[in-house]
């Protein structure tokens, strides 16, 4: 990634805990290579959805994000039924379709399958992960590389 990301933006501190998200998006750009910088022109917010309403959403969705409004990570009320990594997988797998991807890859063991149930490693991209987020076709990522 070229240029750098402002840390996440949190827009619902009240629902969402700031500080484990920020934690986490960070964590997830240095493994795709890019870097936090405060003030950087990159900026990805994440808010509270109470209605979980999105064209996609189903009764199993815990977050999702819009083509319309692609630097915005939306987080379903369901995400609090899910395991302590949760948000974490969240914030790891939703920044894979902000930065370019907006299918998934099989349900197996990699941080980009549909579903947490999938995986067994957390907090971590997978080299697949990494291959395939750079191969997306939207967002800050450009025919495999970061930041063209």
């Amino acid at each position: 990634m070229a240029e750098p990301f402002a840390p996440l933006v949190v827009d619902s501190p009240g629902e969402i805990p700031a500080a484990e998200a920020q934690a986490a998006f960070a964590s997830a750009i240095r493994q795709l290579g890019g870097t936090i910088a405060v003030g950087a022109a990159q900026t990805v917010h994440v808010r509270y959805d109470s209605d979980c309403d999105c064209r996609t959403c189903t009764d199993q969705t815990v977050a999702h994000t819009e083509r319309l409004s692609q630097s915005v990570i939306q987080v379903c009320p369901r995400y609090k039924l899910k395991p302590a990594w949760g948000l974490r997988d969240i914030i790891f797998h939703e920044l894979g379709h902000v930065l370019g991807q907006w299918g998934h890859l099989p349900c197996q063991d990699v941080m980009m399958s549909p579903g947490c149930d999938c995986r067994k490693v957390h907090d971590q991209y997978t080299v697949q992960d990494v291959v395939w987020i750079g191969q997306g076709e939207v967002g800050e990522v450009r025919g495999g590389v970061f930041g063209d």
